[in-house]
């Protein structure tokens, strides 16, 4: 049988909350680092709109499905159309929010040194 006992000296753990990274973080460093090694504005402009065209899409379905619930071959419950058309909407909404203030706002964000 496995011992999976841990050998933890208790004097090494340290209060929660009170952890080096924390204290030591670097956000200027950090923010180097994020705009030199994150991707570049065009492909994150085209994952977003992506992402919107595919939440429009379940939209529409969800209108299609509201119109064909009474059908024999598309069964569906109202809790079930209400939940996911509620989710969507609100995934639509806050994606293009997004969308707007990262991408489309006039106002660029001062760097700061």
């Amino acid at each position: 049988m496995l011992n999976m006992k841990a050998n933890i000296d208790p004097s090494e753990l340290q209060p929660p909350g009170e952890y080096d990274f924390e204290k030591n973080f670097n956000h200027r460093a950090a923010r180097k680092w994020m705009e030199e090694n994150w991707l570049p504005r065009s492909p994150t402009i085209l994952i977003t709109t992506s992402k919107m065209v595919q939440i429009t899409g379940f939209v529409i379905i969800n209108i299609f499905l509201f119109f064909w619930k009474d059908d024999k071959l598309c069964q569906v419950t109202w809790p079930v159309l209400f939940l996911s058309s509620s989710l969507y909407t609100t995934l639509f909404a806050l994606f293009s929010n997004f969308f707007v203030k990262t991408y489309l706002s006039s106002t660029q964000k001062s760097k700061r040194n």
